[in-house]
């Protein structure tokens, strides 16, 4: 599980996935700056996979425990097949909408797209 501080300085996640394949599950837990678990009661999040403005694909997000912070994110396979008619290096990012309409950026990062090597 990979765990990530809200509110200060604006984390950056790297990821690589294999072109046409699913990423994920992934569990997550997302904390507030002391570390104690940032409660997502309310709160609606997203995450994408981006060419410059333009979403290439969607990841999904699912509040396993919202008390505790934890979350799942998933690029589908279907999805991360959308990543291949485009350049190997994407930005991607969580974004975290509270209750109040506030709207946080959890992280950035680039998102690598690899071709998969062919079995025998």
């Amino acid at each position: 599980m990979l765990a990530c501080s809200i509110g200060g300085p604006l984390l950056r996640v790297d990821a690589e996935v294999v072109i046409g394949k699913a990423w994920g599950p992934t569990r997550i837990q997302l904390c507030n700056p002391d570390g104690s678990p940032l409660d997502l009661s309310g709160c609606s999040l997203s995450c994408a996979v981006m060419s410059g403005d333009t979403v290439i694909a969607a990841v999904d997000v699912t509040v396993f425990d919202a008390d505790n912070g934890l979350i799942d994110i998933l690029l589908p396979e279907g999805q991360s097949a959308l990543l291949a008619g485009y350049r190997l290096a994407f930005d991607w990012g969580l974004e975290i909408t509270d209750a109040q309409g506030r709207k946080v950026q959890a992280w950035i990062g680039k998102m690598r797209a690899i071709r998969g090597v062919p079995r025998d």
